[in-house]
């Protein structure tokens, strides 16, 4: 069985079966990225909290030691072994152009209505459009499927890092 307890004025504890875990999550936002930390949250069969919809917090900030000794010995059955499959690079542009296409839409029409200095205008749109490459890229560089054993793997980030571990079940 697993324990957990957590919170500074609203309490929670929980206690479930590791059997009954159904995904783990590494959460990483920007400031754990850049102190190598992470929140690791599991759903649990049959767990359900208002605030959480079905995830519960195992730890709140671990190291990638702990994360690892965690997986280890505590949820050693969604330790995934397949190999890292990150989008082609031809894919790139499928990344970007959908975030180019979605600024234009919302700017273009601010534009039109609003009167402004031209140099303004084209001082915002360029840095929408230098903020949407680098999220774009980030998006495109952060994002893996790993499948093994059955389980699959699923990363992406653009502030936000997870990285989602599942069982999958074949019917063939």
């Amino acid at each position: 069985n697993i324990f957990i307890n957590y919170g500074l004025i609203s309490k929670k504890s929980f206690s479930f079966k590791i059997e009954q875990i159904n995904s783990i999550t590494f959460d990483q936002n920007l400031a754990c990225q850049l102190l190598n930390l992470c929140n690791i949250n599991i759903s649990v069969i049959g767990y359900q909290d208002d605030d959480m919809a079905s995830q519960a917090l195992l730890y709140p900030l671990a190291n990638k030691a702990l994360k690892e000794e965690i997986i280890k010995h505590i949820v050693y059955e969604f330790e995934c072994c397949g190999e890292k499959i990150n989008p082609p690079k031809h894919t790139i542009s499928r990344f970007l152009i959908k975030r180019y296409l979605i600024s234009l839409i919302i700017l273009l029409p601010v534009f039109y209505y609003v009167d402004m200095y031209s140099w303004i205008m084209y001082t915002i749109l360029s840095m929408i459009l230098i903020i949407q490459t680098i999220s774009g890229y980030r998006l495109y560089k952060n994002t893996s499927i790993k499948i093994g054993k059955g389980k699959i793997e699923i990363s992406s980030a653009i502030l936000i890092y997870a990285t989602t571990t599942y069982f999958y079940f074949s019917f063939t």
